[in-house]
């Protein structure tokens, strides 16, 4: 996996976004985890849920990460 690859505009308070789910527990995301970064994941929201932030984790199909 190159991290690079998923790095977000300047324009976004993100750091690193769409990055597949798959690589959730990759070596270099769970170093971004243990620094004090944020995940938000990104997928298919459920009928019962409103919002940006109400994916979850088992839904996902992505995920953004953010400083904290």
């Amino acid at each position: 996996m190159n991290i690079f690859d998923y790095i977000s505009p300047d324009s976004e308070s993100s750091i690193y976004k769409n990055i597949p789910m798959r690589y959730r527990d990759n070596i270099v995301i769970r170093a971004l985890a243990f620094s004090g970064c944020r995940f938000k994941y990104r997928g298919p929201r459920r009928p019962t849920y409103q919002g940006q932030s109400t994916c979850l984790v088992e839904d996902a199909i992505t995920f953004a990460v953010y400083p904290k």
